[in-house]
């Protein structure tokens, strides 16, 4: 049954089967269970040891934690193969003495297959290839239904969630900066007045924004953004623009060229 699961870690933590064209929503069980099938996932096919599991889902663990381990194992065991007899092995959910191994591939975890398509994104950006790379991107970002591993908590699912979002929000700072190279101006300034919104002391977005404003010859538009970021820098961090940032404002009080702003971002490299 392994090669008809899919599971989604981009959102809410949830595991269809794939059977004959049809789609079946599994129910995964308490907030828990969800997020131990979260780590095995990310980790697949790769075994994951006990205390890993303990530390991943409690940090500071109970005394029975190993033995809700055990429970959560079984209960998603029950919900991927309910057809599976008591005394037949898991075809899905194996254990051994380097611990539990989900048996899924890349293609079946919507997680995977993200980091997958920003390594080809930036193969390709390295080759020159603005419009492939940009096309693997928006297939990547296609597969976001929401803030990752969302409604669960622990070590795990808090440090996880943030590195994904970490790798979003660069994938999309990217995608903007080709967006740019390829004359897609107004696309990309939508784009990047959204992510500016929601990240306000995030320079490099910023940045971006004011570069595109710039090119379109907006240059007033421009120079409110940053001074709307140079005013919550003091606020919220007590600090000023960057020098990335001040070189760009500058570059817009002058009217210099477009080309003297820092040198384009790169997308950092999922850990493996």
């Amino acid at each position: 049954m392994g090669e008809e699961i899919f599971i989604r870690l981009l959102g809410a933590v949830a595991a269809e089967s794939r059977q004959q064209g049809a789609v079946e929503t599994i129910e995964l069980g308490p907030p828990r269970q969800r997020a131990l099938l979260a780590l095995l996932a990310t980790q697949a096919p790769r075994p994951v040891p006990m205390d890993q599991l303990v530390a991943g889902l409690w940090g500071d663990a109970p005394r029975n934690a190993e033995q809700s381990v055990y429970t959560y194992i079984a209960g998603l065991r029950r919900a991927f193969e309910p057809g599976r007899g008591r005394r037949e092995p898991s075809r899905l959910l194996t254990g051994s003495q380097a611990g539990y191994t989900l048996c899924v591939d890349t293609a079946q975890v919507d997680a995977l297959l993200f980091a997958e398509c920003l390594d080809e994104a930036r193969r390709l950006l390295h080759d020159g290839d603005d419009r492939e790379a940009a096309a693997r991107l928006d297939q990547a970002l296609e597969l976001w239904q929401g803030t990752a591993l969302s409604g669960l908590h622990g070590p795990f699912a808090d440090t996880e969630r943030a590195r994904l979002d970490a790798l979003k929000l660069a994938a999309l700072e990217q995608r903007a900066e080709i967006l740019l190279r390829l004359d897609r101006h107004l696309e990309a300034i939508e784009e990047l007045r959204h992510l500016t919104h929601q990240h306000p002391l995030h320079e490099r977005t910023r940045e971006l924004l004011m570069k595109a404003l710039y090119e379109l010859g907006r240059q007033a538009e421009a120079l409110v953004v940053y001074e709307e970021g140079r005013v919550v820098l003091a606020e919220e961090l007590g600090t000023s623009p960057s020098e990335s940032l001040r070189k760009c404002h500058e570059m817009v009080l002058r009217a210099d060229s477009a080309d003297t702003v820092a040198a384009p971002h790169q997308l950092p490299r999922p850990p493996a």
